[in-house]
């Protein structure tokens, strides 16, 4: 009895829709015993090689002026994956193609193709797949093999980080390899990351304004630290723009699917100086928040609200409500009242950068009274701006309130 098998077999792999031309593949593959890598026939190679020219030639590759071109050379036409092609050559300024591992089976072709690009010193992998529709081949799909210049096979996180770094300091320094009325779309692609950052583009534009703003110099990986969440490289940069001494950051690196991958970002130096604001402003608030109040006599007014004032010390920026909500019960409620604790509070963060706290001495007068600083030499800059504040106080309800307060040199 004859087989049908054969003719059944290609009748399938015809059948099947552009999208699953990878699968038809390993079909082939599986029911013939393997499909050996071989030549293709010529007009596969032209179609690629025209398109390829028509993204080069275009005054930019995402231009839509060449859609309908490019509609020519694409199955499902440019709603395909033409977008993803004509992106890779905007933001690499890929050129010199080679064809590379060239598959067939029936009417199907795969095939790598290999770019020069102008932020990788080596061959960018892409892999393009046809199928033949008459006597002229039409591609069905594209993918990005190398996604980032990085080679994962047999580099580490340092070398993953120093990468990245090269690749980012390139792109922010010599844009004379890309086109320039691209510079958005490209500027968009590396603040997301470049392919080397893990999730979403938010992690990793911290990281790429600061390289930007700061334009450090001289990176070196300082050290690979191994830890359940990844491993911290830690990269030292000689100096930057701003400050002309060393300056540390530090970069987490898992990995994910068999690649590596940037996952957060530390600047050692904001770090220890948030972790520095943060003991400041629990300090502060203890300070403030342990002023005892006395409203007694108007002296005591006064007295009470410097010392919340004082109290603040440097955390003045980050006990602010604290200090607000502590002071607002001395005053009256008036536009006046609230613009005068506003002036305070800026007097007292400036008097913060001294050494030393104000020792007062009272003067009364009728509804006034004069707190002058004692230790006015002591003080710095602010002995010959601060001569002293004049309080006004009135009786409400049975209890002395501020009602105004004015700085006098």
């Amino acid at each position: 009895m004859k087989s049908y098998f054969p003719d059944l077999c290609q009748s399938f792999l015809k059948s099947l829709k552009a999208k699953y031309a990878a699968a038809a593949l390993l079909l082939a593959a599986v029911m013939t015993g393997g499909v050996q890598a071989q030549t293709t026939q010529e007009p596969l190679n032209r179609t690629l090689d025209g398109y390829f020219q028509l993204m080069a030639q275009a005054p930019s590759p995402t231009d839509p002026s060449i859609f309908k071109e490019a509609n020519a050379y694409w199955l499902k036409g440019i709603q395909g994956n033409h977008v993803s092609v004509a992106r890779f050559f905007l933001l690499h300024a890929a050129d010199n193609w080679v064809f590379e591992k060239k598959q067939s089976a029936g009417d199907y072709a795969a095939i790598e193709v290999h770019f020069n690009t102008a932020t990788y010193n080596k061959p960018w992998r892409t892999r393009f797949e046809l199928a033949k529709v008459g006597s002229d081949w039409k591609i069905t799909d594209y993918e990005d093999l190398t996604i980032r210049p990085f080679d994962d096979s047999n580099a580490g996180p340092g070398e993953l980080v120093e990468a990245y770094l090269n690749t980012m300091q390139a792109v922010i320094q010599d844009n004379q390899k890309f086109n320039p009325n691209n510079e958005q779309h490209r500027t968009r692609f590396y603040q997301s990351g470049a392919g080397f950052w893990s999730g979403t583009a938010i992690r990793a534009l911290p990281l790429y304004l600061w390289l930007k703003q700061q334009n450090p110099q001289q990176p070196v990986i300082d050290s690979v630290v191994e830890q359940e969440s990844g491993n911290t490289v830690t990269v030292r940069f000689a100096r930057t723009k701003r400050q002309d001494q060393p300056v540390f950051i530090k970069l987490t690196v898992a990995k994910e699917q068999r690649r590596l991958y940037i996952t957060s970002y530390e600047n050692v130096a904001v770090s220890e100086q948030q972790a520095e604001l943060a003991k400041i402003k629990a300090e502060a608030i203890e300070a403030v928040t342990a002023t005892t109040v006395s409203t007694l006599t108007a002296e005591d007014l006064v007295r009470s609200q410097l010392e919340i004032l004082q109290q603040a010390g440097p955390g003045m920026a980050q006990v602010m409500s604290q200090v607000i909500e502590l002071s607002e019960p001395l005053w009256v409620s008036s536009k006046m009242a609230r613009a005068s604790l506003g002036r305070l509070i800026a007097i007292f963060t400036g008097l913060a950068s001294s050494s030393a706290n104000p020792e007062w001495k009272f003067e009364s007068s009728g509804t006034t009274i004069i707190a002058r600083p004692v230790n006015a030499d002591q003080l710095g800059a602010f002995s010959a701006l601060l001569k002293g504040i004049e309080f006004t106080h009135v009786q409400q309800e049975g209890a002395w309130k501020l009602s105004s307060a004015t700085a006098f040199r």
